[in-house]
């Protein structure tokens, strides 16, 4: 490439020197318009790389790959943080873990009912329409837990009705209250019962 300004040169001197002399007739063939030569005018090959001027060629007349990568250049400066995207949706969960150690025994707790007693009233005994009232009592320091009336014989149950059968206002014994049903001159046998037992609360 470098010699052909001088040859394009020497071909418009003799042009001009000769004019149209069968010498510059010559040279006028010789020199080539401008625009004139495109691809139909070269052969295959015709293009070397010592045709090409040095630095003429930018990376897009460069196939991929023809052009080795470059050292890599220096780290860049750090950027700004993104915007926080989305939230991403639920995992599945998790396998259960290993079971811990067993903890120390803990202290025994206080008892909660103990000492059950069942305990029962005096007894009354009825004529047929008597009335009469007695209470079943806890030992000192017990608690009554549930109670009732009872007949002294499985007849005259069907002879007595019930009129009261509840605690009594300390929570120490039970109250029952039993009118006779007898019939004719037949008397009933009664007693209230109770169930005691030390609770801790």
């Amino acid at each position: 490439m470098k010699g052909l300004p001088i040859v394009l040169s020497a071909t418009a001197l003799a042009v001009a020197v000769f004019g149209s002399t069968p010498v510059g007739e010559a040279a006028q063939r010789l020199v080539v318009p401008k625009a004139s030569v495109g691809s139909a005018q070269l052969k295959p090959n015709a293009v070397t790389g010592v045709k090409v001027r040095d630095g003429s060629l930018t990376a897009r007349d460069f196939a991929a790959g023809q052009i080795p990568g470059g050292q890599q250049g220096p780290k860049g400066d750090k950027g700004e943080p993104g915007a926080r995207g989305p939230a991403g949706p639920k995992g599945d969960p998790g396998p259960n873990g290993l079971a811990g150690p067993a903890g120390p025994q803990g202290p025994a707790g206080p008892s909660g009912i103990s000492a059950w007693q069942y305990v029962v009233s005096q007894g009354s005994t009825l004529a047929p329409g008597e009335f009469s009232r007695n209470t079943a009592n806890c030992p000192s320091g017990k608690k009554v837990l549930g109670g009732g009336a009872a007949t002294a014989g499985n007849v005259q149950v069907a002879w007595s009705r019930i009129v009261l059968s509840a605690p009594n206002d300390p929570g120490t014994g039970w109250m029952a209250a039993v009118t006779s049903e007898a019939p004719g001159s037949a008397s009933i046998t009664w007693f209230a019962w109770a169930i005691c037992a030390n609770v801790t609360s």
